[in-house]
Order: structure tokens, then C-alpha cells, then sequence
């Protein structure tokens, strides 16, 4: 008689730590969903504005290279006009 009453009294508490421990697990698993949310949400941000500032900086420096074609160009053609002069025929 006192053994059912000690394994009963033992599995009240086997079930009491069982059920504790469930809802810590999933208020921790909560939590962690929760964390996992947040940081996603955190790098889309960081993505967008990353990739924003790389067109940005794309723009400017295409702009920055169509700018110098036509010095290029009087570059290229003094160059060719000239060569000829200089290497052989001065």
C-alpha cells in the first residue's frame, strides 16, 4: 500500500515537471520564432538599402563614364592623328 501511494505520488510529480517543461519549451520555441521573424525582417531591410545604394553608385559612375566619351575621343584621335608623326615620319 505505501508503495502505490509512493509511485503515485512520484508520477503527480513526473507529470507536473513533464507539463512545466512543455510550456517552457514551447513559450522558448515561441521566442525563438519570434527572433527568427525579427532578424529576417532586419536583413530584407539591410538587403534593400544595400542594393539601393549599389544602383545608386552604378548610376553615378555610368553617368560619370558617359561624361568622358567625348574627351576620349579627342584623346583617341590626337593619338592617331599623331603617332604616325612622332614614330616615323617627324
Amino acid at each position: 500500500m505505501f508503495s502505490n501511494y509512493w509511485k503515485k505520488k512520484q508520477d503527480g510529480r513526473f507529470d507536473m515537471l513533464h507539463h512545466t517543461l512543455e510550456k517552457m519549451v514551447g513559450r522558448e520555441a515561441e521566442f525563438r520564432r519570434e527572433v527568427d521573424a525579427r532578424h529576417e525582417k532586419r536583413l530584407d531591410n539591410i538587403e534593400s538599402l544595400l542594393s539601393s545604394r549599389f544602383e545608386s553608385r552604378l548610376s553615378t559612375i555610368e553617368g560619370q563614364l558617359k561624361g568622358m566619351n567625348g574627351t576620349l575621343s579627342i584623346i583617341k584621335e590626337w593619338f592617331v592623328n599623331n603617332a604616325g608623326k612622332k614614330l616615323g615620319g617627324g
